[in-house]
């Protein structure tokens, strides 16, 4: 029984053993499926892992390049916005200085040679190509004796040429009415500087002449039994002109140009021109001709008891500019001042010669530039001419006259050693 009893405990000891290997097999297994299953997913997740952080860095690196890109685009997009507008600014600009530029005005005649200027600038002769003209509406002049002025506005626009073509001038006639007394007179008309050719119109008084161009004119007049006689007319434009003449023997006749000029014969009052005195006392006499606003003009001659005294006084306009075979003396230098010329322009040579008005007051108007073959001197020597004081130019009747003079500056020394000679400036008298 015992021994029953001992295998049987063999049996289930041995039982229980073998269930405990089995158990223990049965969980070996099971620990190593969960290890490999573990192992798997641990390795499928570091390859998760992987891919995710490789396509993490793929994403940073595409948003890098993105970022790069767009800072890059971004870029460029203000560099060219800068461009573009540095572009307009250049635009815009050379606009301005395109509209701001000088113009041209190119314009002829017919006939030639008529003087044009564009708002009272210093005229040329047609055919002119007038440059260095004002952006704007300028006014264009055209002239010529014994033409009617023509007067176009004209609008300049920077840098373009105006072309305005030929200009066709038109012919200005004026009249005389002739009239003599007595009456009957022949007459013949010439021109003042052919008085010894021939005539250019005859007839007998009253009667007209027509269709006469601007300019002095003679008129002879003759009568059978009377000395001849000779009067002066001029015609200025389209007017009618009386030239009248009176034959007397003994006497003066007295013209003027203009005519209403007061006359003295020996300080006594005769009038005004034209003037006709049959009956004076032979003998010297001196007569002196004024007429407001021009110069007393005297004359000379001897009256007799046969011919008429005929004398004629051309009357000069005080505002005139005089030429230099009117005046005594010129203008006298008062008082100069001596260009300023900038250091930084270093040695300096050159000629300028500036020209100008002196007025019958001592003033001076109308500086012009004849000459600079140096512009950097042209300011300095204008500033210093408008400093300048005169004393005016002396016509050869004792009066005060308006002259043009010029005065040139020769340069050929370092800043500021500009001296002029106060006592010996040259100046030359203008025609």
């Amino acid at each position: 029984m015992a021994m029953i009893i001992a295998g049987v405990a063999a049996v289930v000891i041995a039982g229980v053993v073998f269930l405990l290997w089995q158990q223990n097999q049965t969980a070996e297994k099971e620990r190593i499926a969960r290890e490999a299953q573990a192992k798997v997913q641990a390795e499928a997740a570091a390859k998760l892992e992987a891919q995710r952080r490789e396509e993490l860095e793929k994403a940073q690196a595409e948003a890098a390049r993105l970022k790069a890109q767009a800072e890059q685009q971004a870029t460029l997009a203000a560099e060219r916005e800068k461009l573009i507008q540095t572009e307009k600014e250049k635009a815009e600009a050379a606009q301005r200085a395109l509209a701001s530029a000088p113009g041209v005005i190119s314009i002829t005649s017919d006939p030639v040679g008529a003087e044009v200027s564009v708002d009272g600038t210093t005229p040329q002769a047609t055919p002119a190509t007038i440059t260095n003209v004002k952006p704007g509406l300028r006014k264009v002049t055209v002239s010529l004796q014994g033409y009617s002025t023509f007067e176009q506005l004209v609008e300049v626009k920077g840098a373009q040429t105006v072309d305005l073509g030929s200009i066709n001038l038109q012919r200005v006639y004026g009249s005389f009415m002739l009239r003599s007394e007595p009456a009957d007179a022949e007459y013949a008309v010439f021109a003042a500087d052919k008085a010894d050719g021939p005539a250019l119109r005859t007839g007998r008084t009253p009667g007209s002449v027509d269709n006469l161009l601007p300019g002095d004119y003679v008129v002879k007049f003759t009568r059978p039994g009377l000395l001849p006689t000779t009067e002066y007319a001029s015609i200025t434009g389209k007017d009618v002109v009386d030239v009248n003449s009176t034959f007397i023997l003994g006497g003066v006749s007295l013209t003027s140009n203009p005519a209403g000029a007061a006359v003295r014969m020996n300080g006594e009052y005769l009038g005004v021109t034209p003037i006709v005195r049959p009956e004076l006392q032979p003998g010297s006499a001196n007569f002196e001709f004024t007429l407001p606003n021009h110069e007393p003009q005297r004359l000379a001659g001897e009256i007799t008891n046969k011919d008429t005294l005929r004398l004629h006084a051309e009357m000069l306009h005080v505002d005139r500019i005089a030429k230099a075979a009117e005046v005594k003396s010129a203008p006298k230098i008062l008082q100069t001042s001596r260009p300023v010329i900038p250091a930084n322009l270093g040695v300096i040579k050159g000629e300028v010669v500036i020209s100008v008005v002196v007025t019958r007051q001592g003033t001076i108007r109308d500086i012009r530039v004849e000459k600079s073959d140096n512009p950097a001197l042209t300011e300095p020597c204008l500033k210093a001419v408008s400093q300048w004081k005169f004393g005016p130019a002396i016509s050869k009747s004792g009066q005060p006259v308006n002259m043009r003079i010029s005065v040139p500056f020769r340069i050929d020394v370092k800043p500021q050693e500009i001296s002029p000679d106060d006592s010996n400036m040259p100046i030359h008298m203008r025609n």
